[in-house]
C-alpha cells in the first residue's frame, strides 16, 4: 500500500495514501471532498485509464481513508501542502487538477502553490468562501425560521460524524441518488441499490472516517477563504473549468460556482437537476466533460 510521509515541523508522522494508474505524459490529479476516499473516483479512473496518454493519481486526504487522521483543526492550506508534497514525490512537473467540494477548495490553494505548473484546473461543487446554507427549492418562499430548521437537517453530515453505526448504515445515506442518476449498471438494481453497494464495497476496505478526521476536515471547509486570491489564478492562461449542479443540497449553488467562474474567467457548466456528487450521478457526462477540458489544455 503506497504511502508517503508529509509531516510538518514538530509533527508526528503523517502518512498519505495514494495510488497511481497509468504511465502517460499527461498527469491527472484528483482531489477528494470531505470524508471521501480515493476509491470514490473509481468511475473516473476506469474511464481515463483506457487512454495511454494519461497518468492518474487518486489519494486520501489527511483525515480520510488509509491516510493519517491527526487531531486538531485542519485548513485547506494544510491539506494542499500535503497534496503538494505528494506531487513532488511523484516528480510530476505539470498536473491537471480536479477538485470536488472540499477538494475544490484544496485545489485552489494547490494551484496557487504550483503556479504555472498547472496544466488545467477543474473545480466541482465548491466555493471560494463559505457563503451560507443551500436553500431547498421547495422552501424558497418559506420563513427564515422554517428554512433554518430544514437546512440544519440538510447539512447535519457536515456538523456531526458521518454515522454512529456501521458501514451499511452509512451507505443507507445514499438515497439522494435514487431518482436522478445515470449510473452504469448491467443489472436490474435501482440507482439507490447500485450506489449503496458501491459505498459498502469501498468503505469496507478503509473503514469509516474517524471523529478526529471529520472534525479536522469540517474545520477546513468552514474556514476556507480564497476569495481575494482568485484574481491571481485568473492571470494564468491554462484552461479553467467550474462544474456544478443546480440542485446541490450541500453547497449553495449555482451561485457559488458562478462567482468562482466569473472571478477565475473560467468556463461554467451547470448540470440540470444535478446534486453535489456529479462524478457518481452521471459518470459518463462527467467524464466526457473532463475529457474535453483536458484535450483543450493539451492541444490548445
Amino acid at each position: 500500500m503506497p504511502k508517503i510521509n508529509v509531516s510538518n515541523d514538530n509533527e508526528a508522522p503523517v502518512e498519505i495514501y495514494y495510488s497511481v494508474i497509468g504511465t502517460g505524459p499527461h498527469k491527472l490529479f484528483f482531489v477528494n471532498g470531505m470524508g471521501s476516499i480515493s476509491q470514490q473516483w473509481d468511475y473516473q479512473v476506469e474511464y481515463f485509464s483506457q487512454f495511454e496518454q494519461f497518468s492518474i493519481c487518486v489519494f486520501d486526504n489527511r483525515g480520510s481513508g488509509f491516510s493519517t487522521a491527526t487531531p486538531g483543526r485542519y485548513t485547506t492550506s494544510l491539506l494542499a501542502k500535503d497534496a503538494y508534497k505528494l506531487i513532488e514525490h511523484l516528480e510530476w512537473e505539470t498536473v491537471h487538477l480536479v477538485g470536488l467540494s472540499m477538494g475544490g477548495m484544496i485545489s485552489q490553494e494547490l494551484a496557487h502553490m504550483l503556479k504555472d505548473r498547472v496544466a488545467s484546473l477543474t473545480l466541482i461543487s465548491t466555493y471560494s468562501k463559505f457563503n451560507g446554507l443551500p436553500v431547498p427549492k421547495s422552501e424558497e418562499k418559506f420563513s427564515p425560521l422554517k428554512l433554518a430548521g430544514s437546512s440544519f437537517s440538510v447539512v447535519r453530515s457536515l456538523l456531526k460524524p458521518p454515522v454512529r453505526g456501521g458501514i451499511e448504515e452509512f451507505a443507507d445515506q445514499t438515497e439522494w441518488l435514487e431518482q436522478n442518476s445515470k449510473l452504469p449498471s448491467k443489472t436490474h438494481l435501482t440507482n439507490y441499490e447500485v450506489v449503496r453497494q458501491f459505498m459498502i464495497d469501498r468503505y469496507s476496505q478503509t473503514g469509516l472516517q474517524s471523529s478526529a478526521g471529520r472534525s479536522g476536515q469540517r474545520s477546513a471547509c468552514l474556514t476556507h477563504y480564497f476569495d481575494k486570491r482568485l484574481t491571481e489564478l485568473a492571470d494564468y492562461d491554462y484552461p479553467k473549468l467550474v462544474i456544478t449542479g443546480d440542485s446541490d443540497s450541500i453547497v449553495r449553488q449555482p451561485a457559488s460556482s458562478q462567482y468562482l467562474a466569473d472571478k477565475l474567467k473560467a468556463k461554467l457548466v451547470i448540470y440540470p437537476n444535478g446534486g453535489h456528487a456529479l462524478r457518481m450521478q452521471d459518470p459518463e457526462w462527467h467524464n466526457q466533460t473532463l475529457m474535453e477540458h483536458f484535450l483543450e489544455a493539451i492541444h490548445g
